[in-house]
């Protein structure tokens, strides 16, 4: 694996990490019944996703999907 390919996928796990901090937080702002900030996170988590998805399906090899699913966890 190239250097590159490895600041990728550090770079994929970390943002999706980021995507399950967005998702708690959206949980906590739910909770309270405060809706304005809901759309937003939703908006940009979806963003988000949209991109790792895109990303995913472009590379060649399980490392990509391994490294998404070990940021969900």
């Amino acid at each position: 694996m190239t250097q590159s390919i490895i600041v990728t996928l550090v770079g994929l796990f970390l943002i999706t990490v980021f995507t399950n901090i967005l998702t708690t937080l959206k949980t906590i702002v739910l909770s309270k019944k405060i809706m304005n900030p809901v759309y937003i996170l939703v908006f940009v988590d979806a963003m988000i996703f949209v991109t790792v998805v895109a990303k995913m399906n472009s590379s060649k090899g399980l490392h990509f999907t391994i490294a998404y699913a070990l940021g969900k966890t």
